[in-house]
């Protein structure tokens, strides 16, 4: 794990003139305004008394997650329609991710930035993606065949004899196969609870009733979090979520509205999130 974190700021230091071949930044090859000033770690001051979750109980993941680029200050919430939605003054940031689907809602994004991250690490083609307690598809199997739905609707997958290669666009093509059927229900299959006391960059925080067939859900991802230095038990959050319609990834604001209040607390956190139910702290169980 020490290599991977030792990897990962590597190539967050590797920048290049933005082209169709490269990235600007090789960690996050969606960013298209990278800027090291603007990232969640750098954006964000860490408040007195307390201090950033620690680097080494980070894994890569949580790490890559802690540095996400945000778009330039001014830049609002829109659609995938472009209509705005909120302005930059009621949110903390907006993640310099685009707008590629229609699918892009809240439980697509926390299976979306998997994706993005397994791919700039070079792991994605075996890591395994469920939909349910049966279906399970992969990168490697996608680029080696093709899936599809029988007329019930199970998922069925093809051998093929010709290899997809492994592209920008066959990348786009699975993310957005995958996008198209995760939902709340569908990615608690890929979680393991966690409690309270245990939250963590990357954890995601789920209100959804699975055995509620009216339930919608919500999920939120914490990107960040701040541990007090004289009560470990007291911690701040920087929470973010996509929602529906599909729209930009942004991180919120607590209330009221001011220069400094910037961190949730957990209750104020949990407070904030109680319009759309009961919720609860989860992991992905393979990161």
């Amino acid at each position: 794990m020490k290599s991977c974190l030792l990897y990962l700021l590597a190539i967050l230091m590797m920048t290049a003139t933005a082209s169709m071949a490269e990235p600007i930044n090789k960690a996050y090859p969606f960013s298209m305004e990278y800027n090291k000033d603007r990232t969640i770690l750098n954006a964000f001051r860490t408040p007195a008394g307390f201090e950033r979750y620690p680097s080494k109980k980070m894994n890569i993941y949580m790490a890559w997650l802690t540095n996400m680029p945000l778009k330039p200050v001014d830049h609002p919430v829109v659609k995938w329609d472009t209509q705005k939605m909120m302005g930059p003054d009621s949110i903390n940031g907006v993640i310099d991710l685009g707008i590629t689907s229609m699918n892009q809602k809240d439980p697509d994004v926390a299976i979306e930035f998997v994706i993005e991250f397994l791919r700039a690490v070079r792991q994605l083609e075996q890591f395994p993606i469920l939909f349910n307690d049966k279906d399970t598809v992969s990168y490697e199997r996608y680029l080696s065949g093709k899936y599809a739905t029988d007329a019930r609707g199970n998922l069925l997958y093809k051998k093929e004899g010709e290899l997809r290669e492994s592209n920008e666009k066959e990348f786009y093509r699975f993310l957005e196969f995958v996008m198209g059927r995760i939902d709340n229900k569908a990615l608690l299959y890929n979680l393991m609870p966690v409690d309270d006391k245990d939250v963590a960059p990357g954890c995601l925080y789920i209100q959804f009733d699975p055995n509620d067939p009216d339930s919608i859900g919500h999920t939120a991802i914490i990107f960040d979090v701040a541990i007090n230095q004289n009560n470990a038990n007291d911690i701040l959050l920087l929470p973010g979520w996509g929602g529906v319609p599909a729209h930009n990834v942004y991180l919120a604001r607590p209330l009221p509205i001011a220069p400094n209040n910037l961190w949730f607390s957990l209750e104020g956190f949990k407070k904030r999130m109680s319009e759309y139910g009961p919720g609860k702290f989860y992991k992905f169980k393979l990161l």
